[in-house]
């Protein structure tokens, strides 16, 4: 199974890790144990030596005899094994000392970049202690007339009290100022021609579409004339003939027009013929979303089958999304 194989690789190399960590641990132990017997050899090398020193020189101090030759090699070899011995000790201790020497070194080249990151950390504590004392002697400035028209218009209230209720009148007034904004935003958009929102637009088409495929043969022309005098209805009616063109329908105009009328004309009204009424009312269903209004029917017998009339005398408005209403 490829993950137990490296599950058991990896813990077999932390095992050899560990194994040579500990080896080495070890091995620096039993270094410090060989030097220190190293050490009391030398120390029993020399006083063995200077033993035999003394024996030659009053015990047997006669170089004839045989004992005297081996007390006197005996003593050569002592302090032959002894030099080296000492020798031993000498480069060991030096090795030491140098090992010593460069870890002093380097923990004095780490206090020194720790001192300077040290004096670098409190000149910039200092700075910046400086700067937010420039800050708030600034904001102090800049709060005082605050201060000094809360306090005129509460004369009652203590400065913290006064500062909150100045401070809940300007929300407020925020408020207000926002909601007129928005009220100011939506009055100056229905003064605008805004295209219709094409969602809208592909839901209108839609709803034609169906009215012209149930037509079958059937034709239905469809004229459409404003009112002159304003020239948002123009618009109003240009694009409600691209529209009906797009649906298939056979639309024309804008034609202009004046008409007068103690009583006044509706928003938009519809002429046709009684025998197309049922087409008429699909339509009016189809361009609600786009023409928010109620339409206003006429039938008049002797208007010429298949042919629609819409008339547009009142005043549009628009929303963002297109969408026109009539006051």
């Amino acid at each position: 199974m490829p993950g137990v194989h490296k599950v058991f690789r990896a813990d077999w190399n932390n095992c050899g890790v560990v194994y040579c960590k500990a080896i080495g641990q070890q091995l620096k132990n039993d270094v410090k144990t060989i030097m220190i017997f190293i050490k009391i050899l030398a120390i029993l090398f020399a006083s063995g030596a200077g033993l035999l020193q003394i024996g030659l020189e009053y015990r047997w101090h006669d170089k004839r005899t045989k004992k005297h030759k081996r007390v006197r090699i005996l003593l050569i070899s002592l302090m032959i094994v002894g030099f080296l011995t000492a020798s031993i000790l000498v480069i060991y201790d030096d090795r030491k000392s140098e090992k010593q020497i460069q870890t002093l070194n380097g923990l004095k080249i780490v206090a020194e970049e720790a001192a300077k990151d040290a004096k670098k950390m409190e000149s910039k504590a200092i700075e910046d202690r400086e700067r937010i004392k420039e800050e708030l002697s600034e904001l102090q400035d800049q709060i005082k007339p605050v201060v000094k028209l809360a306090t005129e218009k509460y004369p009652t209230l203590d400065v913290k009290s006064a500062l909150v209720k100045l401070a809940t009148d300007v929300q407020d007034l925020q408020k207000q100022n926002e909601a007129l904004q928005k009220q100011t935003k939506e009055i100056s958009i229905r003064d605008y021609f805004h295209p219709l929102n094409l969602s809208i637009k592909n839901k209108v088409i839609e709803r034609l579409n169906q009215i012209t495929d149930s037509l079958g043969k059937r034709k239905i022309k469809i004229s459409i004339g404003c009112e002159s005098g304003n020239r948002k209805r123009q618009m109003v009616a240009k694009e409600l003939i691209e529209i009906l063109s797009e649906s298939g329908f056979n639309a024309s105009g804008p034609s202009p027009f004046t008409s007068y009328s103690k009583k006044g004309f509706p928003a938009v009204q519809i002429y046709f013929n009684p025998a197309d009424e049922d087409i008429v009312r699909k339509l009016a269903y189809a361009l609600n979303p786009f023409l928010n209004v109620q339409f206003s029917g006429k039938v008049e017998n002797e208007h010429a089958l298949g042919k629609v009339n819409i008339a547009i005398y009142g005043n549009p408005i628009f929303s963002e999304d297109g969408i026109v209403t009539f006051p």
